[in-house]
């Protein structure tokens, strides 16, 4: 069986996980998370910006599909209130 890697996930791997981790406990940026966890928001933002996305309501397809549907419940409350985004 073979396997594929997509560029965005070796894009991913470009930053270390476990620094990242560590960089969100050390500043507690976490704190009063509701929605997204700080990697989430990376990998949002990640593939908004690299999909060359203008919009939230834009990316809300694609980046549903390519992250699943544990992710698409979170993604389309953003979608549904694009405000609360930018609300923190």
């Amino acid at each position: 069986m073979s396997t594929v890697c997509s560029i965005f996930s070796q894009v991913l791997k470009l930053v270390p996980r476990t620094d990242f981790d560590a960089a969100v406990r050390k500043h507690r940026a976490e704190r009063n998370a509701k929605g997204f966890t700080c990697w989430g928001q990376l990998v949002a933002m990640l593939f908004c910006q690299l999909g060359s996305v203008n919009s939230i309501r834009q990316s809300n397809p694609c980046l549903a599909t390519f992250v699943g549907v544990r992710f698409e419940s979170c993604w389309m409350d953003l979608v549904a209130r694009p405000g609360r985004m930018f609300a923190r």
